[in-house]
């Protein structure tokens, strides 16, 4: 049975013929030795009537610690001369861990058995980790039974199938919930152990069982064995759990049942020659084969089939060598079997030589330092600048945010009406639509303005491309990459495993009165720390709902872990996010290999059927490109030619995915935007830009790269949602309250209700610089503003605009503003809206309430919501008299089923929806 458990594992590893489940090879090891150990130790408290601690642990030394020790220490040399810097320092660790016998506890802190980030030639050390484990523990309990003076073999059964049943149970459960957990740790692989344990207890009971029985059991053991190998996958899809009950009685039915001398049995052919020559290297050929095999890839690239098969047979004659002259030798070495100090002190003195080896080869690891500096990239966020002026600067921190002003001076210089723009791949980068206007200026659309971005910037990735050093200032290091995460990592506002329900994450202006929602997986989340800025920046609320492993999209996945979390997690989203009425929805996803476009459509258009309705706006962010490998490890292994490690742009971007994301988005009224023109050129996608290193993985960004890219975050977003209105200077307003919401009351202004004793009337005129005229009527005076439409702010007048005598009588508190002798000298900050309803382009500003400074109610002033044709019908007359000494106004006919529609859409009365201001702060 070892040499089959063995052969299993080998060519699963090798990936040679059907044996896609051969990592079930490891349970047979496990019931195979549980067997072994509990009969040694039942045998001799029979025999003496306890067990020898010292002796048993000194038996496990000689069998053990020679080979693994030979076999870690020429790894950690042979890795030294073929594997990159960054993978020699993983494999330097798990070599350390291995030592101590915690290999299995690195492993699984590090993810999945068949997913590891970089290739470790030492990750089957795991299954000696759980053994020694084991073999520390086992003999305890065993010895202190024995020490009882009861019924040893039944006390010994009990506790075999209490222990037992626990561990199942516990490895059931958390194989759905922690799966990697389940698959690495003792207590959860201890009643496969113990299942090998308790033939010891069977094995008289079964012997006297006819002997045709026992042959049929022992062939469909074996069959089962077979079958598990063949049609198991993926190890990560629901192992160990249930599923590896099959392979373990599967086991024990072989051993009970397989005798060599029965008639029908499968233990004739069990023990031909071959298999038991195989059978007694199996432990040296299960500790050479996977670094010989791992270490030939790292050396010469993928290895064909044939090549493989060599690498076997490598593995073979050197499990034979060292079996013959070092394995074999010291296990029956009788000068350290009659004391079991000396077994002792020998696997001392060989874990230390080993450690030594590990830290000598550490001392001298390759150096990453290339001896090369690089610039910090500045990303150009205005037309004029040199792109490469900007990637070749001074080194510092990457360009602030840009503001909705610069935003709209970068589009206006490049002139274009179209509502969308390429990707490259064929997909839309819009879905939403600007009306044009010869009265009105058009803000850009969200894809417009990053295009033109990407567009500014395309000589900085042009020369990345053409970089082909990684810089000694590369930022984060090779070493750090992994651990360059966003904060949410670590408050837990991205959801692991075993969770579905979203927690409290606010970020940038908590009691900001606009709210934008970041909804995705981790590829969503990798763009917190960008939106986080910008969000800071702009004045915005930033809700973060994100879960690991779980897409948007509402489609199955693979991961049996998060398979049955992924929906709920979904829905408990889409809840919150109905609660919040965001004025914005920033929802992106890894393209899950897993789904076809067409399965992702469908569960993009299930997802987006309940989302839309619940927020003013909605982005779909497509996904960054895919790199071609683990770009740390790449870097690490290729300093002077890091161009190798380039993925291009046709093989790192997903077409079909982009166009149906963008198809689904248009069809909701959402917006989409693709990522990859700000990586990729029309060829390549760098992994270094400057002194930034692009990922952190395979796929994700890193943090440093992503708040790079943060002007592309804000001018993206920026035409989506509210803005703060500007002063004369540019200066956003910070100060952010909502009266209305705290009085729990919303003036419909409208409607006919009187605030200031007056109903409010306003009237929209053009001046020849196409900016938007407001007057409303306090009282019996008027306050003038100037709306610009290209910032979606206030423009103050320089000079006071009317006598306010009779508002300054009945309001005399300051709002917002100042009072001098009865002038209105600035009148309150207000917040702009810039919507669009069914088709329909409005400008509306809400009244609301606020507090001065001393905590007292403020009425603010606004303007109401009009159709755009109000200011565009040519029988809508206004006088505009530049001297102010005369005013003619005229109030358009008032559109009340576009206001109940805005009302509907963006939460006004029908909804009870609060009422934004802003009140500015003080210089």
């Amino acid at each position: 049975m070892r040499a089959v458990a063995v052969l299993l594992v080998v060519l699963y590893h090798a990936d040679l013929g059907p044996f896609r489940g051969g990592y079930i090879g490891v349970d047979v090891f496990f019931v195979v030795s549980g067997a072994l150990i509990t009969g040694l130790l039942a045998d001799e408290v029979r025999l003496s009537g306890t067990v020898s601690l010292p002796r048993f642990w000194s038996r496990r030394a000689r069998r053990l610690l020679p080979m693994s020790m030979l076999v870690l220490t020429a790894t950690v040399v042979a890795s030294r001369l073929t594997v990159d810097p960054l993978t020699q320092g993983f494999i330097r660790r798990a070599a350390l861990a291995a030592i101590g016998f915690v290999a299995n506890i690195v492993f699984w802190s590090r993810g999945g058995y068949s997913h590891l980030s970089v290739p470790d030639p030492l990750v089957h050390f795991w299954t000696l980790a759980v053994e020694e484990q084991f073999y520390l523990v086992w003999p305890l309990l065993v010895w202190t039974l024995a020490r009882l003076r009861l019924a040893f073999i039944r006390v010994l059964a009990w506790s075999i199938a209490t222990l037992g049943v626990a561990s199942l149970v516990a490895c059931i459960v958390l194989t759905s919930t922690r799966q990697p957990f389940a698959f690495y740790w003792l207590p959860t692989r201890a009643w496969e152990l113990l299942a090998g344990a308790a033939l010891v207890s069977a094995g008289p009971i079964v012997a006297r069982s006819p002997a045709v029985l026992r042959a049929g059991a022992a062939w469909a053991g074996l069959i089962a064995i077979v079958v598990c190998a063949v049609s198991f996958g993926d190890p990560e899809a629901g192992f160990p759990g249930a599923r590896a009950l099959l392979p373990v009685v599967g086991t024990g039915l072989v051993m009970l049942g397989a005798s060599p001398d029965a008639v029908g049995s499968p233990g004739r052919l069990l023990s031909i020659r071959a298999l038991g020559w195989i059978g007694n290297r199996s432990y040296s050929l299960y500790l050479w084969h996977l670094p010989i095999l791992v270490l030939a890839a790292v050396a010469w690239g993928p290895l064909s089939p044939m090549e493989r098969v060599g690498a076997v047979a490598v593995a073979v004659a050197v499990s034979a060598v060292t079996f013959a002259f070092v394995e074999d030798p010291v296990r029956r070495s009788q000068w350290l079997s009659v004391r079991p100090g000396r077994s002792m002190v020998m696997g001392v003195s060989v874990a230390f030589v080993a450690v030594v080896v590990v830290v000598v080869t550490m001392r001298t690891a390759s150096s990453t330092d290339t001896g090369v500096l690089a610039a910090a990239p500045v990303l150009v966020t205005a037309p004029g600048a040199s792109a490469i002026d900007a990637a070749t600067s001074v080194p510092g921190p990457a360009s602030s945010t840009p503001s909705i002003a610069a935003v709209v001076a970068i589009d206006s210089s490049i002139s274009s009406t179209s509502t969308s723009s390429s990707t490259g791949t064929g997909a839309s980068t819009s879905t939403s639509t600007s009306s044009t206007s010869t009265t009105a200026a058009t803000m850009p659309s969200a894809a417009d303005a990053v295009a033109t971005l990407a567009a500014l910037n395309r000589p900085t990735l042009e020369a990345a491309v053409q970089s082909h050093v990684v810089p000694a200032n590369l930022t984060p290091s090779i070493g750090a990459a992994y651990r360059d995460k966003p904060p949410i990592y670590a408050d837990g506002c991205i959801l692991g495993d075993d969770t579905s329900t979203p927690g409290d994450c606010v970020f940038g202006k908590a009691d900001s009165t606009v709210t934008v929602v970041l909804f995705g997986d981790s590829h969503a989340a990798q763009w917190f720390s960008a939106m986080n800025t910008a969000s800071l920046d702009n004045g915005w609320r930033l809700v973060v709902l994100t879960k690991m492993g779980c897409p948007t999209a509402d489609v199955p996945v693979t991961n049996v872990v998060r398979r049955p979390e992924c929906g709920p997690w979904r829905a408990n989203a889409l809840a919150r996010i109905a609660t919040l009425h965001p004025d914005l929805v920033v929802l992106s996803a890894y393209r899950y290999k897993g789904s076809d476009d067409t399965s992702w459509r469908a569960g993009l258009e299930r997802t987006m059927t309940v989302l839309r309705p619940e927020a003013a706006r909605v982005l779909v962010l497509g996904d960054t490109p895919t790199p071609r490998s683990d770009v740390p490890s790449c870097v690490a292994g290729h300093l002077r030619n890091v161009d190798m490690c380039m993925n291009t742009r046709d093989a790192a971007i997903r077409p079909g995915r982009l166009q149906a994301e963008a198809e689904v988005a248009a069809a909701h009224g959402a917006d989409f935007v693709s990522t990859d023109d700000w990586l990729c050129t029309d060829a390549y996608c760098p992994v270094v830009i400057g002194d930034v290193l692009v990922y952190r993985d395979d796929s994700h960004l890193t943090t440093t790269a992503a708040s790079l890219l943060t002007p592309y975050v804000a001018a993206m977003i920026s035409p989506l949602v509210p803005s703060t209105c500007r002063s004369a200077g540019g200066r956003a307003s910070r100060q952010w309250v909502s009266g209305l919401c705290r009085k729990g009351r919303r003036h419909d202004l409208l409607g006919g209700e009187e605030q200031f004793g007056e109903r409010l009337e306003c009237v929209h005129q053009l001046n020849e610089l196409a900016r938007l005229q407001t007057f409303i009527r306090l009282g019996s005076e008027f306050v003038g503003d100037r709306l610009d439409p290209l910032s979606h702010g206030v423009t103050r007048f320089a000079q006071p605009t009317v006598s306010t005598d009779q508002a300054a009588s009945a309001h005399p508190v300051d709002h917002g503003g100042e009072l001098r002798g009865g002038k209105v000298v600035d009148a309150s900050e207000l917040l702009c809206r810039h919507v669009h309803v069914e088709g329909e382009e409005h400008m509306r500003l809400e009244a609301a309430d606020t507090l001065d400074h001393e905590g007292r109610d403020v009425p603010v002033a606004s303007v109401l919501s009009q159709q755009r044709r109000c200011m565009e019908q040519p029988s809508h007359d206004i006088v505009w008299d530049r001297d102010r000494a005369q005013r003619g106004i005229h109030r358009p006919p008032l559109d009340r089923s576009a206001d109940r529609r805005f009302d509907q859409q963006f939460g006004g009365p029908s909804k009870g929806g609060c009422v934004d201001t802003i009140a500015e702060d003080p210089p």
